[in-house]
């Protein structure tokens, strides 16, 4: 069972002396989202227990307060604006307010939150001090039977007596076997251009969110034939919302979100075009744990990393691994250097270079059980 308020506070005090504790309780107690604080969910999937007793619901959200509402954070934008010398008409300049402002929102640490699951309430625990929280909620498989909606399973934050705003949202149920793909999204689905440091900052703050020209239609069609999609990015989680938009703009399929922690103190170009290659091999390694019995297929390009984590996840999981498809954005050969080193022992057969959708083969989506 999850912690409630008082068994979260009370570990926190206890063994402290009668006055320090009442000065601690106010200090160190977690309290429940205010009216002037937000809560955004992102898009998980569900997957079943090993011994396939129970479902695994995970629940991510995050509760951060709008800059709007700080003074502080207002005159922070109005001094970035200042100093880049920004003119307060153009339409790069509203871009870049409105991608900043993700930036410095106040992330509300110590926000312990519950949601409803049908009629029945769930505490997720305590938010961290970035503002998110990550808890498994365990359903049974006859309640996941009763509780399920076209594969998924929805849920409502609770909030404070007469805060009538809804926050909520699903968690995919994703079946043991089948076929998942798993995409990065800059300069794969997404137009990003890594590879050269001042049109990635451009791209990331100053212009539009642009996809890739025929991957959205590409992805339509696999999920069409019953492909499950997670996007691995090393983007940072203050811009999922306008990634989302964009991707729901261009009708890309909905798809489990994983993006990276990151704090505005360490925003620069070097920040910006870090390796993505630690993050990216834990984060799909746990996609992978999670269903032993489905096949991948890995996406990427070769702006970054994506061969050589994809080489690496190919021959620690050969059995998982179906395909590995790498949008080649750098010019590189098939037979460069740089492929061979990264792609070692893998079956040439099993990995591709492409530079448009077009050129992809069909996917093999049948089960793979007998």
């Amino acid at each position: 069972m999850q912690p409630n308020v008082f068994e979260v506070c009370w570990n926190r005090v206890r063994g402290a002396t009668l006055i320090a504790a009442v000065l601690l309780t106010a200090r160190l107690c977690p309290a429940q989202v205010k009216s002037d604080e937000e809560l955004l969910f992102f898009p998980t999937y569900g997957h079943l227990s090993e011994d396939g007793s129970e479902w695994l619901v995970p629940i991510h959200g995050w509760i951060f307060e709008p800059e709007t509402n700080s003074f502080l954070r207002r005159t922070a934008l109005n001094e970035l604006r200042s100093r880049l010398a920004l003119d307060p008409e153009a339409a790069s300049t509203k871009i870049f307010e409105t991608r900043v402002r993700w930036l410095l929102v106040d992330n509300e640490s110590d926000k312990l939150v519950s949601v409803t699951i049908g009629e029945k309430p769930y505490p997720l625990g305590v938010s961290g001090e970035d503002g998110r929280l990550l808890e498994t909620v365990h359903l049974t498989v006859d309640e996941v039977r009763a509780l399920a909606t076209e594969g998924r399973i929805e849920f409502r934050a609770v909030l404070r007596e007469g805060d009538d705003r809804k926050f909520g949202g699903s968690v995919r149920l994703v079946e043991p076997e089948g076929l998942s793909v798993i995409s990065d999204i800059d300069d794969t689905i997404k137009v990003s251009e890594v590879t050269d440091k001042t049109k990635l900052i451009q791209n990331t703050l100053f212009r539009e969110f642009v996809p890739v020209d025929g991957m959205a239609a590409l992805y339509r069609k696999w999920a069409a034939q019953g492909v499950v999609f997670h996007f691995v990015s090393a983007s940072p989680w203050q811009f999922f919302v306008p990634l989302r938009d964009m991707l729901q703009a261009a009708e890309f399929p909905e798809a489990s979100w994983h993006l990276k922690p990151f704090r505005i103190k360490e925003l620069s170009s070097k920040t910006l075009s870090a390796d993505p290659t630690e993050y990216k091999l834990a984060t799909i390694g746990e996609i992978l744990k999670a269903f032993p019995k489905r096949r991948f297929v890995l996406v990427g390009d070769s702006g970054e990393k994506d061969p050589e984590v994809y080489g690496e996840l190919a021959r620690q999981h050969p059995e998982q691994i179906q395909a590995i498809f790498i949008r080649n954005v750098t010019g590189e050969t098939r037979d460069a250097e740089r492929f061979g080193k990264a792609l070692h022992d893998v079956p040439e057969e099993k990995w591709r270079l492409f530079e448009g959708p077009e050129e992809l083969p069909a996917l093999e989506v049948e089960s793979n059980s007998e």
